[in-house]
């Protein structure tokens, strides 16, 4: 009686063995094409999401006042690359390259006054849609540095000072979105901001300073008005 179920374990084991291990390696396989399916899944979501942008603006103005035979222009450009952290959501820099040019004639002597200015700014950007168009309204928050020179000629002499500053700035715009990747960017400038700024002309130890904060300032408007384009990728 014991051999006769000894025998039949033995037999049993025999017969089922391989079927078990079989079936163990096909699981394993099916757990590994599964595995290597999402892996692939994720990665391709990943390079198909755009969380980065590269954005880039231009502007210029000019305007004549014939009564006090003054006549301005200015112009303007900067280059933004940001990141996304969450959907309308992200963090950039931007270098921006500016420029001014002031000619007046006062009781027959002409004064020229020249001023250029590279800065660097770290933002904040938030995208806000305008419901379900393809316009959304995006808000950049910042802080900046910069550093340029201001010229001033009159009578034949030439006065330089150079200039550093630093401040705080709000610039509101409008996207404009042709692709999911590629938008138009339009801006008036710094609707509320602060700025310091120092000079020291050539030569001497004198040093003059500024500051400024305005709402609708000289920094925000018509003239200060800028078009761009932005890519996503």
């Amino acid at each position: 009686m014991l051999v006769h179920i000894n025998l039949n374990i033995s037999f049993a084991h025999h017969i089922y063995s391989p079927y078990h291990t079989k079936m163990k390696k096909i699981t394993i396989k099916m757990m590994m094409a599964g595995a290597f399916l999402l892996a692939m899944t994720q990665f391709a979501n990943a390079q198909t999401k755009k969380t980065n942008f590269l954005g880039g603006s231009a502007g210029f103005s000019s305007s004549k006042d014939e009564a006090a035979n003054e006549e301005t222009s200015g112009y303007g450009v900067d280059l933004r690359f940001g990141h996304y952290i969450k959907e309308k959501l992200a963090i950039g820099v931007k270098l921006g390259y500016q420029g001014t040019k002031d000619e007046n004639t006062l009781a027959g002597a002409e004064t020229t006054d020249k001023t250029t200015q590279f800065s660097v700014a770290p933002f904040v950007r938030l995208e806000t849609p305008l419901w379900q168009t393809k316009f959304s309204i995006y808000s950049d928050l910042g802080i900046y540095g910069a550093f340029g020179s201001d010229k001033t000629e009159a009578a034949g002499a030439e006065t330089e000072y150079k200039t550093t500053g630093f401040g705080a700035f709000y610039e509101p715009g409008i996207l404009f979105h042709i692709k999911d990747n590629i938008s138009l960017q339009a801006s008036f400038g710094n609707l509320i901001g602060y700025d310091y700024t120092s000079g020291k002309a050539d030569g001497s130890d004198v040093k003059t300073t500024s500051n400024t904060f305005g709402v609708f300032g000289d920094q925000f408007g018509l003239d200060n008005f800028r078009f761009g384009i932005n890519l996503k990728f």
